[in-house]
């Protein structure tokens, strides 16, 4: 699953990046390597199980669907991922969107727990 020189060359001139030498593409090398090897050792995880964090991405001043999946995401238990909604929330500076359950997360740790 190796890169070639002239694939990294091609991906470092589509980025923006500085145009590198061969001596200097040696030096990356073990890196690159190494970073595809370790890649290549997640293929083999089940991730069917883990939900993903872009589905917990709230359109801002959206209250009622933010106060929804918080208390179905505290009814599951799933008391994490309501924490995440609600750091999403704070991040975009809407504490009341956070709803029962953030309001339930805020009153036993602060902003820092939700």
């Amino acid at each position: 699953m190796g890169v070639s020189d002239e694939t990294l060359q091609g991906m470092i001139r589509g980025y923006g990046g500085v145009e590198l030498s061969a001596a200097e593409l040696e030096l990356v090398r073990p890196e690159l390597d190494f970073y595809l090897a370790q890649a290549a050792l997640l293929d083999g995880i089940d991730f069917s199980g883990v939900m993903s964090g872009r589905l917990l991405r709230m359109p801002a001043g959206d209250e009622e669907s933010a106060r929804r999946v918080g208390d179905e995401l505290l009814a599951q238990g799933d008391a994490a991922a309501a924490r995440r909604v609600g750091d999403e929330l704070l991040a975009q500076g809407d504490e009341a969107a956070a709803g029962p359950g953030g309001d339930e997360l805020l009153a036993q740790g602060g902003a820092e727990a939700v």
